[in-house]
């Protein structure tokens, strides 16, 4: 009886303890950086609802924002360093929504950049989420990647009818 009295007492505390440590709204965002720099973005897009529903992105959403992040940081986040992240002021709006305002400094295609955001993050069932719309980098990559693939083709055109 003694044993189970204290298996039982050890197991309340122990859920107690982790209701007590709950998830700070900040870490949705510092776990963004850890992703995006290990190039989780499976993870990473998990992080994010529409910020308008509050509701999860669906997989083909996530499917095509993946393949566009993929081109411009790489599959394996080697495109990306983090050096300097730092939560600069968080603002309570109400239990379940808090603006966080951030300072980044990272370097991606070699070039370094310093960048401070407002983000809005929400309890979404229990869970923090960033309310944005899915990150989608790489528009300008793209475009002038079609524009190369056009010009190679005009050239090439051009080159024919030369000879």
């Amino acid at each position: 009886m003694k044993k189970f009295l204290i298996i039982y007492i050890l197991m309340v505390s122990v859920i107690f303890i982790s209701g007590c440590i709950s998830e700070k709204p900040e870490n949705v965002l510092e776990k963004e950086v850890k992703y995006i720099e290990n190039a989780d973005y499976e993870k990473l897009l998990d992080l994010y609802v529409d910020p308008i529903t509050l509701q999860p992105y669906s997989q083909e959403e996530k499917t095509e924002t993946i393949q566009l992040i993929t081109m411009y940081l790489g599959t394996e986040g080697t495109q990306v360093k983090v050096h300097e992240f730092e939560i600069i002021n968080k603002e309570k709006i109400n239990d379940e929504k808090y603006l966080i305002t951030t300072y980044t400094k990272y370097t991606a295609l070699g070039e370094t950049k310093e960048e401070t955001k407002t983000r809005t993050v929400v309890k979404v069932n229990g869970k923090w989420k960033i309310a944005e719309e899915l990150p989608t980098p790489g528009f300008g990559i793209l475009s002038g990647i079609i524009s190369l693939v056009g010009i190679i083709f005009l050239f090439r055109r051009n080159k024919k009818t030369d000879e």
